[in-house]
Protein backbone atom coordinates (compact mmCIF):
# COMPACT_ATOMS: atom_id res chain seq x y z
CA UNK A 1 0.00 0.00 0.00
CA UNK A 2 1.17 3.32 -0.80
CA UNK A 3 1.97 6.04 2.30
CA UNK A 4 2.65 9.21 1.16
CA UNK A 5 4.28 12.60 2.25
CA UNK A 6 4.32 16.50 1.11
CA UNK A 7 7.36 18.54 0.68
CA UNK A 8 7.05 22.61 -0.20
CA UNK A 9 8.84 26.04 -0.64
CA UNK A 10 6.07 27.88 0.20
CA UNK A 11 4.98 28.36 -2.84
CA UNK A 12 5.23 24.68 -4.33
CA UNK A 13 3.42 21.63 -2.71
CA UNK A 14 4.90 18.25 -4.12
CA UNK A 15 2.93 14.84 -2.83
CA UNK A 16 5.43 11.91 -2.54
CA UNK A 17 3.69 8.31 -2.97
CA UNK A 18 5.85 5.78 -2.47
CA UNK A 19 5.18 1.85 -1.34
CA UNK A 20 8.39 2.13 0.59
CA UNK A 21 8.34 3.34 3.59
CA UNK A 22 12.31 3.16 3.64
CA UNK A 23 12.38 5.43 1.03
CA UNK A 24 9.75 7.83 2.61
CA UNK A 25 11.99 7.99 5.80
CA UNK A 26 14.62 8.79 4.10
CA UNK A 27 13.92 11.01 1.90
CA UNK A 28 11.44 13.15 4.91
CA UNK A 29 15.25 12.99 6.77
CA UNK A 30 16.48 14.64 3.79
CA UNK A 31 14.42 17.07 2.53
CA UNK A 32 12.05 17.81 6.10
CA UNK A 33 8.40 17.20 4.87
CA UNK A 34 5.45 19.45 5.84
CA UNK A 35 3.76 19.22 8.84
CA UNK A 36 -0.24 18.06 8.79
CA UNK A 37 -2.07 17.31 5.52
CA UNK A 38 -2.18 19.80 2.47
CA UNK A 39 -2.50 17.59 0.17
CA UNK A 40 -5.30 19.67 -1.31
CA UNK A 41 -2.19 22.14 -1.80
CA UNK A 42 -0.39 20.19 -3.86
CA UNK A 43 0.19 20.96 -7.50
CA UNK A 44 3.28 18.06 -8.32
CA UNK A 45 2.83 14.85 -7.73
CA UNK A 46 6.18 12.26 -7.52
CA UNK A 47 5.68 8.40 -7.61
CA UNK A 48 8.66 6.27 -6.07
CA UNK A 49 8.20 2.44 -6.36
CA UNK A 50 10.91 0.22 -5.47
CA UNK A 51 10.76 -2.33 -8.17
CA UNK A 52 12.27 -3.14 -11.11
CA UNK A 53 11.42 -1.89 -14.33
CA UNK A 54 10.89 -3.68 -17.32
CA UNK A 55 9.53 -1.33 -20.07
CA UNK A 56 12.10 0.81 -20.92
CA UNK A 57 15.67 -0.30 -23.42
CA UNK A 58 18.98 0.94 -21.73
CA UNK A 59 20.51 0.77 -25.15
CA UNK A 60 22.18 4.42 -24.79
CA UNK A 61 23.09 4.69 -28.86
CA UNK A 62 18.32 4.98 -28.20
CA UNK A 63 18.47 8.08 -25.89
CA UNK A 64 19.32 11.90 -25.99
CA UNK A 65 22.41 12.18 -23.18
CA UNK A 66 21.68 14.66 -20.77
CA UNK A 67 24.17 15.52 -17.25
CA UNK A 68 22.88 15.64 -14.41
CA UNK A 69 22.38 17.40 -11.14
CA UNK A 70 26.25 15.83 -10.41
CA UNK A 71 27.19 15.64 -13.85
CA UNK A 72 26.33 12.00 -13.90
CA UNK A 73 24.94 10.94 -17.22
CA UNK A 74 21.08 10.78 -17.86
CA UNK A 75 19.52 9.44 -20.91
CA UNK A 76 16.22 10.47 -22.71
CA UNK A 77 13.95 8.53 -24.37
CA UNK A 78 10.29 8.24 -25.62
CA UNK A 79 7.64 5.99 -23.87
CA UNK A 80 4.70 6.67 -26.33
CA UNK A 81 4.05 9.89 -25.61
CA UNK A 82 5.81 9.97 -22.08
CA UNK A 83 9.49 11.39 -21.29
CA UNK A 84 11.91 8.92 -19.87
CA UNK A 85 15.17 9.89 -18.52
CA UNK A 86 17.13 6.59 -17.69
CA UNK A 87 19.75 7.45 -15.08
CA UNK A 88 23.39 4.97 -15.94
CA UNK A 89 24.60 5.89 -12.66
CA UNK A 90 21.71 5.31 -10.16
CA UNK A 91 19.82 3.18 -12.92
CA UNK A 92 16.50 4.55 -12.09
CA UNK A 93 13.77 5.49 -14.32
CA UNK A 94 12.42 8.76 -13.77
CA UNK A 95 8.82 8.92 -16.45
CA UNK A 96 7.10 11.93 -17.05
CA UNK A 97 3.47 10.53 -16.55
CA UNK A 98 2.00 14.08 -17.47
CA UNK A 99 2.92 17.39 -16.98
CA UNK A 100 3.53 17.87 -13.04
CA UNK A 101 3.51 13.92 -12.95
CA UNK A 102 6.43 12.24 -12.52
CA UNK A 103 7.66 8.24 -11.56
CA UNK A 104 10.61 7.61 -10.03
CA UNK A 105 11.63 3.45 -10.64
CA UNK A 106 14.40 1.13 -9.07
CA UNK A 107 14.71 -1.90 -7.47
CA UNK A 108 17.42 -0.19 -5.29
CA UNK A 109 16.63 2.13 -2.14
CA UNK A 110 19.76 3.47 -2.86
CA UNK A 111 19.37 4.97 -6.39
CA UNK A 112 15.63 5.47 -5.57
CA UNK A 113 16.31 8.02 -2.57
CA UNK A 114 19.00 9.46 -4.86
CA UNK A 115 16.62 10.13 -7.73
CA UNK A 116 13.08 10.86 -5.90
CA UNK A 117 15.18 13.51 -3.41
CA UNK A 118 16.62 15.07 -6.50
CA UNK A 119 13.97 15.20 -8.66
CA UNK A 120 11.82 17.17 -5.65
CA UNK A 121 14.32 19.33 -5.00
CA UNK A 122 14.67 20.30 -8.55
CA UNK A 123 10.71 21.37 -8.73
CA UNK A 124 11.25 23.15 -5.30
CA UNK A 125 14.11 25.25 -6.31
CA UNK A 126 13.04 25.80 -9.94
CA UNK A 127 9.42 26.95 -8.92
CA UNK A 128 11.50 29.68 -7.00
CA UNK A 129 14.32 30.30 -9.08
CA UNK A 130 11.14 30.72 -11.82
CA UNK A 131 9.57 33.00 -10.33
CA UNK A 132 12.72 35.37 -9.58
CA UNK A 133 14.05 33.87 -6.67
CA UNK A 134 18.28 34.41 -6.02
CA UNK A 135 20.49 32.59 -4.23
CA UNK A 136 22.63 33.60 -1.35
CA UNK A 137 25.80 32.35 -0.01
CA UNK A 138 24.60 32.14 3.56
CA UNK A 139 23.03 29.90 6.53
CA UNK A 140 20.04 30.69 8.59
CA UNK A 141 17.75 30.32 11.32
CA UNK A 142 13.78 30.67 12.07
CA UNK A 143 12.89 32.19 15.23
CA UNK A 144 9.04 31.20 15.50
CA UNK A 145 7.52 31.90 12.33
CA UNK A 146 10.14 34.39 11.13
CA UNK A 147 13.41 33.98 9.13
CA UNK A 148 16.99 35.11 10.32
CA UNK A 149 20.06 34.74 8.21
CA UNK A 150 23.63 35.26 8.31
CA UNK A 151 26.36 36.11 5.61
CA UNK A 152 29.74 37.02 5.34
CA UNK A 153 33.08 36.07 3.95
CA UNK A 154 34.98 33.20 4.46
CA UNK A 155 35.59 31.98 8.46
CA UNK A 156 32.70 35.29 8.96
CA UNK A 157 31.15 32.25 11.50
CA UNK A 158 28.17 31.88 9.12
CA UNK A 159 27.83 28.20 10.15
CA UNK A 160 28.91 29.02 13.45
CA UNK A 161 26.05 31.41 14.11
CA UNK A 162 23.82 29.13 13.07
CA UNK A 163 25.08 26.37 15.80
CA UNK A 164 25.02 28.70 18.76
CA UNK A 165 21.38 29.88 18.31
CA UNK A 166 20.11 26.47 17.51
CA UNK A 167 22.16 24.63 20.08
CA UNK A 168 20.76 26.73 22.70
CA UNK A 169 18.23 27.99 21.57
CA UNK A 170 15.32 26.45 24.05
CA UNK A 171 13.18 24.45 21.54
CA UNK A 172 12.26 27.94 19.94
CA UNK A 173 15.23 28.13 17.35
CA UNK A 174 14.97 25.70 14.29
CA UNK A 175 17.67 25.58 11.50
CA UNK A 176 16.61 26.74 8.00
CA UNK A 177 19.66 26.14 6.08
CA UNK A 178 23.66 26.13 5.38
CA UNK A 179 25.81 27.09 2.54
CA UNK A 180 22.63 28.06 0.01
CA UNK A 181 19.42 30.35 1.03
CA UNK A 182 17.24 31.30 -1.84
CA UNK A 183 15.14 34.57 -1.44
CA UNK A 184 12.36 35.69 -3.47
CA UNK A 185 9.55 38.43 -2.52
CA UNK A 186 6.39 37.30 -2.06
CA UNK A 187 3.16 39.97 -1.48
CA UNK A 188 6.19 42.49 -0.41
CA UNK A 189 7.47 40.23 2.01
CA UNK A 190 10.37 38.66 1.41
CA UNK A 191 10.14 34.56 1.35
CA UNK A 192 13.38 32.20 2.44
CA UNK A 193 13.76 28.82 1.28
CA UNK A 194 17.05 27.20 2.81
CA UNK A 195 18.54 24.89 -0.20
CA UNK A 196 17.79 21.62 0.65
CA UNK A 197 21.86 20.00 1.17
CA UNK A 198 24.62 19.07 2.98
CA UNK A 199 26.43 21.50 5.31
CA UNK A 200 30.18 21.93 5.40
CA UNK A 201 30.94 22.69 8.96
CA UNK A 202 34.34 23.69 10.31
CA UNK A 203 36.26 21.68 12.97
CA UNK A 204 36.44 24.92 14.93
CA UNK A 205 32.66 25.36 14.77
CA UNK A 206 32.49 21.76 16.07
CA UNK A 207 34.57 22.03 19.12
CA UNK A 208 33.42 25.76 20.16
CA UNK A 209 29.88 24.18 20.00
CA UNK A 210 28.53 20.58 20.13
CA UNK A 211 32.18 18.94 20.94
CA UNK A 212 33.75 16.56 19.18
CA UNK A 213 32.79 13.45 21.05
CA UNK A 214 29.72 14.53 19.68
CA UNK A 215 30.34 13.23 16.13
CA UNK A 216 30.82 9.97 16.69
CA UNK A 217 28.43 7.46 14.83
CA UNK A 218 26.24 10.68 14.21
CA UNK A 219 25.52 9.01 10.53
CA UNK A 220 23.80 6.15 12.11
CA UNK A 221 22.20 8.09 14.84
CA UNK A 222 20.74 10.68 12.77
CA UNK A 223 18.80 8.21 10.59
CA UNK A 224 21.48 6.70 8.43
CA UNK A 225 20.78 8.88 5.17
CA UNK A 226 23.92 10.10 5.11
CA UNK A 227 24.91 6.78 3.93
CA UNK A 228 23.29 6.51 0.78
CA UNK A 229 24.31 9.90 -0.50
CA UNK A 230 26.51 8.80 -3.44
CA UNK A 231 28.81 11.85 -3.44
CA UNK A 232 28.74 12.55 0.25
CA UNK A 233 32.26 12.40 2.33
CA UNK A 234 31.73 10.12 5.30
CA UNK A 235 33.15 10.94 8.83
CA UNK A 236 35.44 7.82 9.50
CA UNK A 237 35.91 6.90 13.06
CA UNK A 238 39.77 7.09 12.40
CA UNK A 239 39.52 10.93 11.14
CA UNK A 240 37.69 11.22 14.22
CA UNK A 241 39.90 9.83 16.97
CA UNK A 242 43.14 11.62 14.97
CA UNK A 243 41.21 15.19 15.35
CA UNK A 244 40.88 14.07 19.68
CA UNK A 245 44.14 12.87 19.60
CA UNK A 246 45.63 16.48 18.15
CA UNK A 247 44.06 18.21 20.27
CA UNK A 248 41.51 21.15 19.84
CA UNK A 249 43.67 23.90 19.51
CA UNK A 250 45.43 22.15 16.60
CA UNK A 251 42.81 20.49 15.52
CA UNK A 252 41.02 23.78 15.03
CA UNK A 253 43.39 24.42 12.70
CA UNK A 254 41.90 22.02 10.32
CA UNK A 255 40.78 23.15 6.77
CA UNK A 256 39.53 20.22 5.85
CA UNK A 257 35.45 20.14 6.57
CA UNK A 258 32.89 18.05 8.14
CA UNK A 259 29.76 17.28 5.94
CA UNK A 260 26.83 17.10 7.97
CA UNK A 261 23.13 16.53 6.81
CA UNK A 262 20.29 18.66 8.12
CA UNK A 263 19.54 15.53 10.63
CA UNK A 264 22.79 15.15 11.75
CA UNK A 265 22.63 19.03 12.75
CA UNK A 266 19.28 18.31 14.05
CA UNK A 267 20.53 15.43 15.88
CA UNK A 268 23.54 17.01 17.39
CA UNK A 269 22.01 20.38 18.44
CA UNK A 270 18.78 18.85 19.50
CA UNK A 271 16.90 21.69 17.20
CA UNK A 272 13.68 20.86 15.15
CA UNK A 273 14.27 21.90 11.28
CA UNK A 274 11.95 24.17 9.27
CA UNK A 275 13.35 25.21 5.90
CA UNK A 276 11.11 28.53 5.20
CA UNK A 277 10.35 31.53 6.17
CA UNK A 278 9.92 34.86 6.01
CA UNK A 279 13.14 37.39 6.67
CA UNK A 280 12.92 39.41 9.53
CA UNK A 281 16.44 40.49 10.36
CA UNK A 282 19.85 40.33 8.33
CA UNK A 283 23.03 39.39 10.31
CA UNK A 284 26.89 39.58 9.10
CA UNK A 285 28.63 37.48 12.14
CA UNK A 286 33.03 38.67 12.44
CA UNK A 287 33.67 35.64 14.50
CA UNK A 288 36.11 36.23 17.27
CA UNK A 289 36.72 32.85 19.12
CA UNK A 290 39.55 34.10 20.90
CA UNK A 291 37.35 36.50 22.72
CA UNK A 292 35.57 34.76 25.41
CA UNK A 293 31.94 36.00 26.24
CA UNK A 294 31.99 39.23 24.21
CA UNK A 295 29.69 40.11 21.80
CA UNK A 296 29.57 43.90 20.16
CA UNK A 297 26.12 44.62 17.42
CA UNK A 298 25.88 47.90 15.61
CA UNK A 299 23.28 48.43 12.75
CA UNK A 300 24.83 48.51 9.53
CA UNK A 301 23.61 51.29 6.64
CA UNK A 302 22.68 50.32 3.06
CA UNK A 303 25.67 51.18 1.63
CA UNK A 304 27.46 48.68 3.39
CA UNK A 305 25.16 46.02 3.22
CA UNK A 306 24.93 46.42 -0.35
CA UNK A 307 28.60 46.09 -0.87
CA UNK A 308 27.95 42.89 1.54
CA UNK A 309 25.80 41.27 -0.27
CA UNK A 310 27.19 41.86 -4.03
CA UNK A 311 29.93 39.17 -2.57
CA UNK A 312 27.30 36.78 -1.95
CA UNK A 313 25.00 36.45 -4.20
CA UNK A 314 25.39 33.78 -6.34
CA UNK A 315 25.22 34.68 -9.97
CA UNK A 316 26.13 31.77 -11.80
CA UNK A 317 23.61 28.91 -11.15
CA UNK A 318 25.75 26.63 -13.84
CA UNK A 319 26.77 24.17 -11.33
CA UNK A 320 22.92 22.94 -10.52
CA UNK A 321 21.62 21.60 -13.87
CA UNK A 322 18.46 21.55 -14.75
CA UNK A 323 17.80 17.80 -15.76
CA UNK A 324 14.27 18.19 -15.83
CA UNK A 325 13.52 20.93 -17.97
CA UNK A 326 11.83 22.91 -15.64
CA UNK A 327 13.75 26.02 -15.81
CA UNK A 328 12.04 28.79 -17.49
CA UNK A 329 13.45 32.48 -16.30
CA UNK A 330 16.68 34.03 -17.13
CA UNK A 331 18.01 34.73 -14.03
CA UNK A 332 20.19 37.93 -15.70
CA UNK A 333 18.03 41.16 -14.97
CA UNK A 334 16.38 39.88 -11.43
CA UNK A 335 19.29 40.38 -9.02
CA UNK A 336 18.94 44.36 -9.02
CA UNK A 337 15.35 44.23 -8.17
CA UNK A 338 15.73 41.92 -5.26
CA UNK A 339 18.55 43.51 -3.95
CA UNK A 340 16.22 46.32 -3.69
CA UNK A 341 14.11 44.39 -1.58
CA UNK A 342 16.79 43.07 0.81
CA UNK A 343 18.54 46.45 1.69
CA UNK A 344 14.96 47.37 2.90
CA UNK A 345 15.43 44.65 5.74
CA UNK A 346 17.23 45.77 9.10
CA UNK A 347 21.00 44.68 9.05
CA UNK A 348 22.93 44.27 11.74
CA UNK A 349 26.95 43.15 12.22
CA UNK A 350 27.28 40.88 15.05
CA UNK A 351 31.08 40.85 16.59
CA UNK A 352 32.64 38.24 19.22
CA UNK A 353 32.56 34.65 20.32
CA UNK A 354 28.78 34.93 21.26
CA UNK A 355 27.01 35.18 18.19
CA UNK A 356 23.42 34.46 19.57
CA UNK A 357 20.58 36.32 18.64
CA UNK A 358 17.30 36.83 19.78
CA UNK A 359 15.04 37.92 17.15
CA UNK A 360 14.53 41.63 19.03
CA UNK A 361 17.89 43.82 17.68
CA UNK A 362 16.93 47.23 17.45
Amino acid sequence: MEKKMIFSNYLDYVLLKSNSDELLRYVGDYLVPEAGDAETNCTWEVIAHLKKNKMVCKDKNLGIAIKGEYNEQLYSFKLGKKNVLWNSNTDSFIIQASEKKLVVVNDNIQGLFMDTYRAIRQILISGLLNRGAIIIHSSGIMIKDKAYIFFGGKGAGKTTSVFQNVLKGKGIKKFLANERILALTVNNKILIYGWPGVAFVGVGTIISTVGLESLRDIHSRAGGVALLLTEHKLLTEEYLNGLIELGEKEASKKVEKVWLTPSEISTLTDCSIKNYGFLDKIFLPQLKIQERNTQRIRQITENELEELLDDSIITNINFYNDWLGLRKLNQDYIENNMLKDLLSIDAYMIEGSNLMIDGDES
